[in-house]
C-alpha cells in the first residue's frame, strides 16, 4: 500500500502515515516539522521540579494544575481543582506509585477512545494496545499491529 497523506491544501500541515514501515511524520509547507533537538528537550526535562508526592502538592493532569488530596473516599478520582486519593491503603511511602496507577488508567482510557478513530482516518488496524512507561518515546506501533503508548 502506499503511504496515505491528509491535507486540506499545500499551506496546511499534512499527516503522512508510511504502512509499510509504520511510521507517521508531518509536513508543513514542505519542510518537516521537526521536533526540538535532543538539547532543547534535556533543557526542558531539567525544569521538571523535584516531587515530594505529599498531599496539597500540585500536579499536572491534562494541561492543568491539580492538587492532591487525600480522603475517605472509596475510589480514586480526579476533578477540575483536585486528585484525589483514597487515603485507605495509602500511605506517604505509596502515593508515587498510586498516583502513577491513577495517571496510567486515565491515559489507556483516553487511548482506548482516540485509537479507533485515528485508526479509520489513516486507514489502519491494530490490534492491542499498551501504556506503558518509557523514557523517550511517545508511542510507536510494533510488527505485531499493537499500538504502544507512554502514558
Amino acid at each position: 500500500m502506499s503511504p496515505m497523506t491528509t491535507s486540506a491544501s499545500p499551506a496546511s500541515p499534512a499527516a503522512i502515515f508510511n504502512q509499510r514501515t509504520y511510521t507517521y511524520s508531518s509536513r508543513f509547507c514542505s519542510d518537516p516539522n521537526l521536533l526540538p533537538v535532543h538539547g532543547k528537550y534535556s533543557d526542558y526535562r531539567d525544569r521538571v521540579p523535584e516531587r515530594a508526592f505529599e498531599p496539597q502538592e500540585t500536579f499536572p493532569y491534562r494541561g492543568d494544575q491539580r492538587v492532591l488530596d487525600l480522603q475517605s473516599v472509596t475510589e480514586h478520582a480526579i476533578t477540575d481543582e483536585k486528585i484525589i486519593l483514597a487515603e485507605d491503603g495509602v500511605d506517604t511511602t505509596s502515593i508515587r506509585d498510586e498516583l502513577e496507577t491513577l495517571f496510567r488508567s486515565r491515559a489507556r482510557a483516553l487511548f482506548e477512545d482516540l485509537a479507533p478513530m485515528y485508526a479509520e482516518q489513516m486507514d489502519v488496524e491494530y490490534d492491542g494496545l499498551a501504556v506503558r512507561n518509557q523514557r523517550t518515546r511517545w508511542g510507536s506501533c510494533s510488527p505485531k499491529q499493537n499500538l504502544n503508548f507512554n502514558w
